[in-house]
């Protein structure tokens, strides 16, 4: 998580929040997918997509964000953190 905040820098952000979600990802969201057997248009698992309500629902947890000059948000979601 180190490299995503230093390339974050790197690309000109001012402010770099990272949080390790793994757990609460797999937990609330991934296990609860494949419980469903939830797929998209019937073949293909829903990926990222199944993160950003996740991402969504940190920004607005965090009371340090500044959501309305939030410009852009990296997720990473490779095990190669």
């Amino acid at each position: 998580m180190i490299s995503a905040k230093k390339n974050a820098i790197k690309m000109g952000a001012k402010k770099v929040i990272v949080e390790d979600l793994k757990n609460t990802f797999a937990k609330d969201y991934i296990f609860p997918m494949f419980r469903a057997n939830t797929l998209y248009e019937g073949n293909y698992l829903l990926g990222t997509a199944i993160a950003r309500p996740l991402i969504a629902k940190k920004q607005i947890e965090n009371p340090t964000n500044n959501i309305p000059k939030t410009l852009f948000i990296m997720m990473m979601l490779s095990g190669d953190v």
